[in-house]
């Protein structure tokens, strides 16, 4: 990493609306890569008729606490749910248990093709408030907090990282309190030469486009996400998070961003294969590699552990394969928007390579 993304300081936000609710924000940040190229059919999109809210769990949470959980699941053609996947939990696991609880209960009219019943892939968001949570930190995060930075400030980037660790372990911060604390922890992630662990603080700092970061932050925490988002390999991510950054300030075309953004959009355009080194995380929930498609044929290869199936998400279809560094996958050119989940044990390293499709 070329630049230096400082620590952050605590301000001051308003008091939420809310007293022990969660809402839904489908708008979680997404770049369509893939769109229909041929034989598009008329789509109109599921519409939701029961919109059952997950409950706060608060007999199993002891203190007060915010959390979000981003969740990803399949609308039937029936207008039921199924295949829910929890993709991103920031809480604790009751919160994610009562999202999943409540996708169940979800009724939709069913999405059409060219007047017929299809599938529809959602992804949605659930953030969940505490009304009288002030939007500043509490008692001993601040302290701590404080003393994770005169750490990094000393030069002891080891020392900030194990301290900011500690606070994100806390389950009753609120969202201001752990996306501030995850900001820090990315830039002393990026010091202590982990950009890997970065990229998962720096994801935590931006949920709701960095709007719970203290508003001097922000900017810094975009740009530090769209880097470290096109350092590992995640085109798509770093082309949403430009969007949003896009909205927040005015980046002018000789802006570092912008220059990454155009070399990436380069990058995907020419015949060359794409390949990046991925791996399966330890996640508190799942183990899965999440990456939105770039082109329409990929493969696996240099298995290195074990990988066990993938899950294909695309708008209105998908696939579902066991992995094989033996064979290639090739998504029609009907298809749109399309995510893939690799399962597998943690820690499991692997080459995937996205192609050009071969000419017919």
């Amino acid at each position: 990493m070329k630049k230096a993304f400082g620590l952050g300081s605590f301000g001051c936000w308003l008091l939420l609306g809310f007293s022990g609710l969660a809402h839904a924000d489908e708008d979680i940040p997404a770049y369509r890569v893939l769109t229909c190229e041929v034989k598009c059919p008329q789509r109109v999109e599921a519409k939701l008729l029961d919109p059952s809210r997950p409950a706060y769990p608060a007999s199993e949470i002891p203190n007060a606490a915010e959390a979000l959980v981003d969740v990803s699941y399949t609308i039937g053609t029936d207008g039921g749910t199924k295949g829910a996947m929890i993709e991103q939990l920031i809480g604790a696991q009751p919160f994610a248990d009562a999202v999943l609880a409540a996708v169940a209960g979800r009724r939709y009219q069913p999405a059409t093709e060219d007047g017929k019943p299809v599938e529809q892939n959602a992804r949605i968001r659930f953030l969940f408030s505490v009304g009288g949570l002030s939007r500043f930190a509490r008692g001993n995060t601040s302290s701590n907090y404080r003393a994770a930075i005169a750490l990094e400030q000393g030069g002891d980037a080891a020392g900030a990282v194990a301290a900011l660790n500690a606070i994100e372990a806390k389950p009753d911060l609120n969202l201001y309190e752990r996306t501030m604390v995850a900001f820090a922890l990315a830039g002393a992630e990026v010091k202590a030469g982990d950009d890997a662990a970065a990229l998962d603080a720096v994801r935590i700092a931006t949920i709701s486009g960095g709007s719970f970061l203290d508003y001097r932050t922000r900017e810094r925490a975009l740009r530090l996400r769209i880097e470290l988002e096109a350092q590992a390999g995640q085109p798509a991510e770093a082309f949403a998070w430009f969007q949003i950054l896009e909205k927040t300030v005015t980046v002018a075309a000789d802006d570092h961003e912008a220059q990454l953004v155009a070399q990436l959009h380069a990058a995907i355009d020419t015949p060359a294969p794409l390949a990046m080194v991925a791996a399966i995380p330890q996640l508190p929930h799942e183990a899965f590699w999440q990456h939105t498609l770039l082109r329409r044929t990929f493969a696996f290869s240099q298995i290195q552990g074990k990988l066990d199936d993938f899950d294909l998400r695309c708008d209105q279809h998908g696939i579902e394969s066991p992995v094989s560094d033996k064979a290639e996958w090739n998504v029609p050119k009907s298809w749109t928007g399309c995510v893939l989940y690799v399962h597998g044990a943690a820690g499991t390293k692997f080459e995937f390579v996205e192609l050009q499709p071969a000419a017919k």
